[in-house]
């Protein structure tokens, strides 16, 4: 794997992995890596076990050895890879892409058991948004079993969206009150995808203008941005604005997703926040 670029940047990738050899996939990828003439440095953190993450809520039925039901799925490995490369952003995740390939890296369910994944986590303070890639990976800002490892390898790194560091987002997580604000021009579809919250797992607020969101955010845990890009106004652009740039753990929602898959996307998140 050779690099076009010869700008360095630092990049951090997360590894995952719950079915097979996960210590020797872990292995393997860091190989791999160190032996390509674009990665210049590595760091590789101690790997942690964490439970799967679903997005069932507690209120789904699930049928007995359903592929999706952590009770079912064995606990994650879960590592993080800091380097100073010289790839672009689109090597890199080409690059990760053939490492899942080489190391059997079947994409049949989301949120189902998998061999190896490899995540794109961060490039400097690069943002990016493409149907193909998004950097900073939309849900690391929340995500527990991500951050936890990190910490061991990058936790100065800043993700550029919150303007938080690694660690601050950990401390965010561990002291913030259990409240999840939606801020949305939606208030129907928001109550729709929030149903499935337990009142014991956290507080959903949902706010529909920028007003309520300066009200209603201070101390969150999580803010979500769930528009309906078919109702732009100005109002909105203004609330999104807020949503955006909220200083700690962000989750964008798209409303074509749907009910289902919305409610999953929520359901995840709450799950990955929780120790």
């Amino acid at each position: 794997m050779q690099s076009s670029s010869a700008k360095k940047s630092e990049a951090l990738i997360a590894f995952g992995a719950n079915e097979g050899d996960c210590e020797a996939a872990l292995a393997k990828t860091i190989q791999i890596l160190e032996n390509d003439p674009a990665i210049l440095e590595l760091k590789a953190s101690r790997p942690v076990q964490t439970k799967a993450v679903t997005g069932e809520s507690p209120s789904d039925h699930k049928t007995p050895n359903t592929q999706d039901d952590p009770q079912q799925q064995k606990e994650y490995l879960n590592a993080a890879i800091r380097v100073l490369m010289t790839f672009s952003p689109d090597e890199l995740h080409q690059a990760l892409i053939a490492i899942e390939q080489e190391l059997g890296r079947e994409r049949e369910h989301r949120w189902g058991p998998r061999t190896i994944d490899l995540d794109l986590l961060l490039i400097g303070d690069l943002q990016l948004r493409r149907d193909d890639l998004t950097i900073p990976h939309p849900r690391m800002s929340f995500r527990r079993f991500v951050l936890q490892p990190a910490l061991d390898v990058a936790a100065n790194m800043v993700h550029p969206e919150s303007g938080m560091t690694l660690q601050q987002l950990v401390d965010h997580l561990d002291s913030a009150a259990p409240i999840i604000v939606i801020a949305t021009n939606d208030h129907e579809f928001a109550q729709i995808i929030s149903q499935n919250v337990s009142a014991t797992e956290c507080e959903v607020r949902i706010v529909t203008t920028d007003q309520e969101f300066l009200t209603q955010s201070a101390g969150a845990k999580l803010v979500i941005a769930c528009i309906d890009e078919t109702k732009m106004d100005a109002e909105t652009e203004k609330l999104i604005r807020f949503a955006y740039n909220f200083a700690g753990p962000t989750l964008r929602i798209n409303q074509t997703l749907g009910v289902q898959s919305a409610s999953k996307e929520l359901c995840a998140a709450i799950e990955a926040m929780n120790p």
